[in-house]
C-alpha cells in the first residue's frame, strides 16, 4: 500500500511495479495526496539540490513519463483544460533544444500539473489547508523520486476491466457527439404495439436503424412485434420496467442527450477511482443502482444475483469492508426507529401481533412476558423495551445473513419477501441488502472450509437454530453506486440514479 489520507478518507493503493525495490520505495512513502496548491508550495526542493524533470540540461525520462501520463487525462474523464499540455510540451521541446532559461518554469509547472493529475486520479479527496496541500503535493513528488511517474500512474489507475470498458464507452460517445447522430423521439402519448404514426418511425430509427432488423425505410410508422421486442430489450438493459411500451420514463431515457451520457460516464469513472485500484482476487460487489450482487473468485465472476436495496428514505450507503461471519437462522434485533414507527402501531391495533410473528420483548437483557405489558401506557418517545424476532419462516432476515464491520450496521441477508425480486425497481429495504439466493452465496463463501459442505449448510438451516460461522479468510465487500455499466456484450447501461447521488456532479459537467 502506498498512501493514506491524513485523518480523512483511507485509500488502498496496491503496488504493481516492475521491481521489488521500486515497490518497497513507494510503499514506505509516509504522506498523503490531495488537491494541488501553488507551484511554489508544491515544488520547493532547491535546498535538497535535486532536479526532477531536467538533468544535464535536457528533459529526463521522468519528464517524458509524466507528460505521457498527463496526456491520458481526457481518457479518464478529467478536464483537459486543467492541464496546460501545449505549454508543457513547448517547454519540453525548447529545453531539449538547449534553451536553459526555461528549466525553472518547466520544473515548477510540470511538478504542479503532474501532482494535480495524480490527485484527480484519486477522486474524492477533499481540499484542505495550504499546509496539508503542500504536504500532499510533496508526497506525490516523493513517490516520483522513489519509483518514477509511470510507476505512480500505474499505481493509481483502476485495474478493473469495467474501468477500461467505461473509458472505451466514453470515447464512443465523444465520437457520437462529433457526428451528432443521436435520434430524438418527439413528445406525445405512450407508444405501444399497434400504434401508428410518425413518432413510431422516430422510435424505430432510434432502436433499429443499424440493427439486424433494420427496415428499408426508418420512417415506417407501425409499432409491430419486432419494435416491441427492441423496446423490451432496451428497457431490460437499462433497468427499466420491461413492458414493451414507451411511456414517460422510457421516453425520457431514450432521449437522454449524448452530453448527459458523457457526464454520467465521467462521474462513474471518478467513482471507480474512489475505490482501491485493485479490488483483489476475491470479493463481493453490490452495485446499488443495478440492484445486483456479484461474487468474484480468482478475478472471475462466479455468482450473480438480484438484490433489494434501501428505499429512497432509507438509502443503502456506499462502503468497503470485508465479510467476516455467516449467521444461519439469525435473530432480528429490531432497530428502535422501526420499532417505534412500524411495530408499535401494529401492536396497538392488535396486541397478538408480536406473538403471531415470533417477536420477543427484551428489557435489560431479560425476556418480558407479552401479557404483562399495557401497550396503551407505553410511550413511543421513551420505549422501555427492545424487540427481537426469533428465527423462523417470518423472520425479516430469512435463513442467513452476512456480517461485515461498519458503523451503519448494514449487512447482506435473506428475506421472506421473495416477490420483490421480480420487480425492475428494487429499493424497498431499510438500508440492508436482501439477496435473491443467499444460500448460494453462503455455499460459495464457505467452500474453502471443507467441513461446511452444501449439505451441512442446508441441514443447519433446516434445523432452525442460530449458528454463526466465522470465515477462515474474510472476503472484501464493496457496496458501490455506479449508475453506468458496460455489459459483457459491450452494451452501455445507464441505470436510474435512484438516490439522486450523482445528479449534482452530472449537472456540474453539463
Amino acid at each position: 500500500m502506498l498512501l493514506r489520507v491524513l485523518g480523512l478518507v483511507p485509500l488502498v493503493l496496491q503496488v504493481t511495479t516492475s521491481t521489488t525495490a521500486t515497490a518497497s520505495a513507494l510503499a514506505t512513502t509516509k504522506a498523503t495526496i490531495a488537491h494541488a496548491g501553488s507551484a511554489a508550495a508544491l515544488y520547493d526542493r532547491a535546498d535538497q539540490g535535486k532536479a526532477l524533470w531536467v538533468g544535464n540540461g535536457r528533459p529526463t525520462e521522468f519528464a517524458r513519463e509524466a507528460l505521457s501520463a498527463i496526456a491520458t487525462a481526457a481518457s479518464h474523464g478529467l478536464d483537459e483544460a486543467d492541464y496546460p499540455m501545449n505549454r508543457l510540451v513547448a517547454l519540453h521541446e525548447s529545453i531539449a533544444q538547449g534553451s536553459q532559461e526555461y528549466v525553472t518554469e518547466f520544473e515548477s509547472e510540470l511538478g504542479e500539473a503532474f501532482t494535480r493529475f495524480i490527485v484527480e486520479m484519486r477522486s474524492g479527496i477533499p481540499r484542505s489547508s495550504s499546509r496539508m496541500q503542500r504536504e500532499r503535493g510533496r508526497a506525490v513528488l516523493d513517490a516520483v523520486y522513489a519509483g518514477g511517474p509511470q510507476a505512480l500512474y500505474e499505481l493509481v489507475v483502476p485495474r478493473h476491466q469495467q474501468y477500461a470498458a467505461l473509458q472505451q464507452a466514453l470515447r464512443h460517445y465523444r465520437d457520437e457527439t462529433r457526428h451528432n447522430d443521436t435520434a430524438v423521439i418527439e413528445a406525445g402519448p405512450t407508444l405501444k404495439l399497434g400504434v401508428v404514426g410518425p413518432r413510431v418511425g422516430q422510435l424505430r430509427n432510434r432502436l433499429l436503424a443499424n440493427g439486424e432488423f433494420a427496415y428499408q425505410h426508418a420512417e415506417s410508422s407501425e409499432f409491430d412485434a419486432v419494435l416491441e421486442q427492441a423496446v423490451i430489450d432496451y428497457q431490460t438493459l437499462h433497468g427499466l420496467d420491461p413492458d414493451g411500451a414507451v411511456g414517460p420514463q422510457t421516453w425520457r431515457h431514450l432521449n437522454m442527450s449524448v452530453a448527459e451520457k458523457i457526464a454520467r460516464l465521467k462521474v462513474t469513472l471518478a467513482k471507480w477511482r474512489e475505490l482501491p485500484a485493485d479490488l483483489g482476487r476475491d470479493y463481493v460487489q453490490v452495485n446499488i443502482p443495478e440492484y445486483r450482487m456479484q461474487l468474484v473468485r480468482g478475478r472471475e465472476e462466479t455468482l450473480s444475483m438480484r438484490v433489494v436495496v434501501g428505499s429512497r428514505s432509507n438509502p443503502t450507503p456506499e462502503l468497503n469492508n470485508a465479510i467476516e461471519h455467516v449467521v444461519f437462522n439469525p435473530f432480528w434485533h429490531v432497530p428502535k426507529s422501526i420499532a417505534v414507527d412500524e411495530l408499535l402501531p401494529e401492536i396497538r391495533k392488535n396486541p397478538a401481533y408480536l406473538q403471531r410473528n415470533g417477536y420477543d420483548i427484551v428489557a435489560d437483557g431479560q425476556l418480558v412476558a407479552h401479557e404483562t405489558v399495557d401497550w396503551n401506557a407505553v410511550s413511543s418517545d421513551s420505549l422501555p423495551f427492545r424487540f427481537r424476532q426469533r428465527p423462523g419462516a417470518n423472520n425479516a432476515l430469512g435463513a442467513v445473513k452476512f456480517l461485515f464491520p461498519n458503523p451503519q450496521n448494514i449487512y447482506l441477508h435473506d428475506s421472506p419477501s421473495t416477490h420483490l425480486y421480480a420487480r425492475s425497481t428494487r429499493a424497498f429495504s431499510h438500508g440492508c441488502i436482501r439477496l435473491e439466493y443467499p444460500e448460494q452465496l453462503a455455499v460459495a463463501l464457505l467452500e474453502i472450509q471443507e467441513e461446511w459442505t452444501k449439505e451441512r449448510i442446508e441441514s443447519t438451516i433446516s434445523g432452525g437454530k442460530r449458528r454463526q460461522v466465522n470465515l477462515a479468510e474474510p472476503v472484501p465487500v464493496y457496496l458501490t453506486y455506479h449508475a453506468v455499466k458496460v455489459t459483457d456484450t459491450g452494451e452501455v447501461a445507464f441505470f436510474n440514479d435512484i438516490y439522486g447521488r450523482d445528479a449534482r456532479r452530472v449537472a456540474r459537467l453539463l
